[in-house]
C-alpha cells in the first residue's frame, strides 16, 4: 500500500473528567482507518486530580488557623472563590 497525503482538522470536545489514556476515535467516511487521539494529562500548576475530582491545596499557617483568615481560590474557569476561614479552625491533612 501507499499513503495519500491530505490535511484534515478535526475538533475533540473534551469532557470533563476524561483520564489520562481515553481514546476519542473519528471513523474515516471514506472506509479508511480511522483516527484515534488518545488523552494525555498534563501537570497543573494549581491542581491535582483526585479521582474524577480536581484539588487545589492552600498552605494556611497555625496563626491563620488560630485568627481566621479570608482566601481566595482559584477555579479552572478563571473565576475566584472567596472563602473566610474561621477562627479556631483546625488543619486537615490528606
Amino acid at each position: 500500500g501507499f499513503a495519500i497525503p491530505s490535511e484534515k482538522t478535526f475538533s475533540i470536545p473534551v469532557k470533563p473528567g476524561w483520564k489520562d489514556g481515553t481514546k476519542v476515535t473519528f471513523q474515516n467516511p471514506e472506509d479508511l482507518q480511522d483516527v484515534v487521539f488518545v488523552v494525555r494529562q498534563k501537570k497543573h500548576d494549581l491542581f491535582n486530580r483526585r479521582g474524577d475530582d480536581l484539588v487545589y491545596t492552600c498552605h494556611l499557617s497555625r496563626r491563620d488557623l488560630k485568627h481566621g483568615v479570608n482566601v481566595t481560590i482559584p477555579t479552572m474557569s478563571a473565576n475566584e472563590v472567596k472563602l473566610h476561614i474561621q477562627p479556631n479552625s483546625r488543619m486537615v491533612t490528606s
